[in-house]
């Protein structure tokens, strides 16, 4: 049976469409026969793949709308070895009206999907932001979910409603999907406030939270502009490095259990030495984001201080400059890593 894998987040710019590509093209770069599936009716995953989203022909619309679609004309060779891509076309801003009516509306996708389901060995689907129809019938047919997080204050907010849907498909509408991490990403070690908020992921979700980093790297943007994943565009950058990384730690974790790693609502609290927490209720994590809050404002009114400072201080000769440092967009580490940091390094 193929792993079948979500790419989920409530907040949209978070890195979601650039993980699901490139951990796919990592997957198959290993040796896996992957399906990228693109559900966003903004089409950046099968832009990054290098077709045009106005003539991509048959797409994700079609096969959720039309009764009689079946998937194989619709999946689409990408340049990558091993690799296919079933597109997403705008029409997809729409999908949601047509099947509201619809019976069993959010299992349309999962039934369809029967047909080539088999033909590969893993499934990555890049969803929209936030919990739509679309979404849903993108976690009813996916066995796991990966939550990517920017280490930006901003990017925790909304991570309850993420959480607390998760709950419900498991327990309420009985559907075993797992959640297999949370993933760090556009990463910038430059920055104490990026240190902060890996150690805070590092605190509420302990072994949950991925120990791959996605640091933040310009090829990694530059790459969608190409049509290209980041392993076609530059395959020797640290942004290359960072999604092998993390695909050969998704086949290293398997099928982590949903239910082991996130017990019954209550408060985030770790676990004893398991590593597992308790899956926030919205109340409970809500507020333990207003708490951050106040650290995260004196730890940005301490860098405008000291980038006032700088502004403000005395023209001095310019010092000899250090050898070029090709980090891809990083400057070299200006602050002390924590020993939580280091963990997840």
């Amino acid at each position: 049976m193929p792993r079948k894998i979500a790419i989920c987040s409530q907040k949209g710019g978070v890195g979601k469409t650039t993980t699901a590509v490139n951990l796919a093209a990592a997957l198959a770069g290993i040796g896996n026969r992957v399906l990228l599936v693109d559900t966003d009716s903004q089409c950046s995953a099968t832009i990054s793949c290098g077709y045009d989203k106005k003539s991509v022909g048959l797409s994700v619309y079609d096969l959720l709308v039309n009764p009689g679609q079946s998937p194989a004309p619709i999946v689409r060779k990408c340049d990558a070895d091993l690799l296919w891509l079933l597109p997403g076309s705008p029409s997809l801003v729409s999908a949601e009206i047509e099947l509201v009516k619809e019976m069993g509306r959010e299992f349309i996708f999962k039934e369809k999907m029967e047909e080539i389901v088999d033909d590969y060995d893993f499934i990555i689907v890049d969803c929209t932001p936030g919990v739509s129809l679309l979404v849903l019938n993108a976690l009813f047919f996916c066995d796991e979910v990966i939550l990517p997080v920017q280490s930006q204050f901003l990017a925790l907010e909304g991570m309850d409603q993420m959480l607390h849907a998760l709950l419900v498909i498991t327990q309420r509408m009985r559907h075993p999907i797992k959640l297999a991490g949370v993933l760090c990403t556009m990463y910038d070690r430059r920055t104490n406030l990026s240190i902060y908020i890996l150690e805070q992921l590092a605190q509420l979700f302990s072994k949950g939270l991925l120990s791959t980093i996605i640091k933040i790297n310009t090829k990694l943007a530059e790459a969608p502009v190409q049509g290209k994943n980041i392993f076609e565009h530059a395959p020797s950058c640290n942004g290359a490095e960072d999604y092998i990384r993390l695909a050969k730690e998704v086949i290293d974790r398997g099928d982590p259990s949903w239910q082991d790693r996130y017990k019954s609502p209550g408060e985030i609290r770790k676990a004893g030495n398991t590593g597992a927490i308790t899956v926030p209720e919205v109340g409970p994590f809500s507020q333990t984001i207003e708490e951050l809050k106040s650290v995260v404002n004196q730890i940005l009114t301490a860098e405008r201080l000291g980038a006032n400072q700088e502004k403000t201080a005395p023209t001095e000769s310019p010092s000899p400059q250090p050898a070029e440092d090709k980090t891809d967009g990083e400057s070299p580490v200006s602050v002390t890593l924590t020993e939580e940091d280091a963990l997840f390094g």
